[in-house]
């Protein structure tokens, strides 16, 4: 039961006229750049002849990324976690964990959050952010999470965006432009639809949303897990006009289905807050 546990847990985004915005984003080498990150969630897992199980998170996560290097096709970035701290309730128990105290917890939960910190992860984009290359600090065989990891909304895979830019359409931009946009992995697909609600000479507001199907099989420790999952999402992103970065990003999200642990298949419902705030250093 405490591996079912640890796996539903670990289981568990004013008008003026065009504005000539930045489609390729501006960075310079050596640039550092900070985003603070600020989610909360929860989930609830239906379970025969039980009470539901709920587990509510409330987590922070300072991300830095250090432009390594700009060139005629793109930038090349180190990406590290320094901080993060975390609440869980689960089960009628309570987690807290913050990497700026010391802890010799066994907790499964626990470890994983500190093995994440400072670990590296490289990413290369091309002008208009399309990541082209990740490459992780860690070897074949290992489980232990990055900075790539932490992906909620934005995937950090070859041929996603990266999150610190916008693909923006072709042509002039004013308020009411929309367009979409739609990226398919190995765990399922997400189609997002993008509308400019203001513009002005430094800062853009973007809306978003969409769907997200989830469908994915894995394993932890022999015990076979199955996702299928399908669910809605909302969002705002604040943008810079001159640099193109991501200034400010919301994202909100519900998804409903099952996972099935070894055999044993619990519906389930997320519902998700999470809230990025990036700032050059």
């Amino acid at each position: 039961m405490k591996n079912i546990i640890w796996l539903l847990i670990s289981a568990a985004v004013s008008a003026v006229n065009a504005q000539p915005a930045k489609r390729s984003i501006a960075f310079a080498a050596g640039e550092n750049l900070q985003n603070n990150i600020i989610s909360t969630s929860i989930r609830t897992f239906e379970r025969k002849g039980q009470n539901p199980l709920i587990i509510k998170m409330a987590d922070t996560v300072v991300k830095y990324y250090n432009v390594t290097g700009v060139s005629g096709v793109g930038c090349t970035f180190n990406i590290t976690v320094k901080k993060i701290a975390s609440g869980m309730d689960a089960a009628g128990q309570h987690m807290q964990f913050n990497s700026d105290q010391p802890s010799d917890s066994v907790s499964k939960i626990i470890q994983s959050y500190r093995a994440m910190l400072h670990r590296l992860t490289t990413v290369s984009t091309d002008l208009k952010g399309n990541i082209t290359s990740v490459v992780n600090s860690r070897a074949e065989g290992d489980s232990k999470k990055t900075a790539a990891d932490i992906t909620v909304p934005d995937p950090v895979i070859i041929g996603s965006n990266f999150e610190l830019g916008v693909n923006l359409p072709s042509g002039d931009i004013k308020r009411g432009t929309s367009w979409a946009d739609s990226l398919i992995t190995d765990n399922g697909n997400r189609v997002i639809n993008y509308t400019v609600s203001s513009i002005s000479n430094s800062r853009m507001t973007i809306s978003f949303g969409g769907t997200i199907v989830i469908k994915a099989s894995s394993s932890d420790n022999g015990i076979a897990l199955v996702k299928d999952l399908q669910g809605s999402f909302t969002g705002k992103i604040e943008l810079d006009v001159a640099t193109g970065i991501v200034l400010n990003k919301l994202f909100k999200s519900q998804v409903k289905g099952y996972i099935d642990i070894a055999g044993n298949r619990l519906s389930t419902t997320t519902t998700e807050t999470w809230e990025e705030t990036i700032l050059k250093q």
